[in-house]
């Protein structure tokens, strides 16, 4: 399966910042993490690889109707005891794949509104 995007390669972009969308929100670290693991099971992550001490996660997240599937990732830095600072990076499994199953703004989006419910 050439052309497979890896979690190395969602890493990869990450480290040369060449990919992704940064950013800040009011919660703490733990609250960023479990709203981090939820968007991402809820959008269809077969597994999640987290990593807590080292600040990211990566993701699997299944084909879809319209993709093969996406591997994601995302790094929350704690800025302060109330503001986080969250990366997610996206990488369709396959390059030819038109959409996929979620991007990053769309990882943010469902982001604001997991705080929103937080707040209810």
């Amino acid at each position: 399966m050439s052309g497979c995007a890896t979690s190395g390669d969602v890493i990869k972009a990450k480290q040369e910042g060449t990919e992704g969308i940064t950013r800040e929100y009011p919660v703490n670290f733990d609250q960023a993490w479990r709203i981090s693991v939820s968007v991402l099971r809820s959008n269809g992550a077969k597994t999640i690889e987290e990593h807590p001490s080292e600040g990211y996660m990566l993701a699997d997240i299944g084909m879809t109707a319209f993709s093969w599937g996406t591997q994601a990732g995302i790094w929350i830095i704690k800025l302060d005891n109330n503001t986080t600072k969250v990366t997610a990076v996206t990488k369709r499994k396959m390059q030819t794949n038109a959409v996929s199953a979620l991007s990053e703004g769309e990882f943010h989006d469902k982001f604001v509104q997991a705080i929103e419910l937080m707040k209810k």
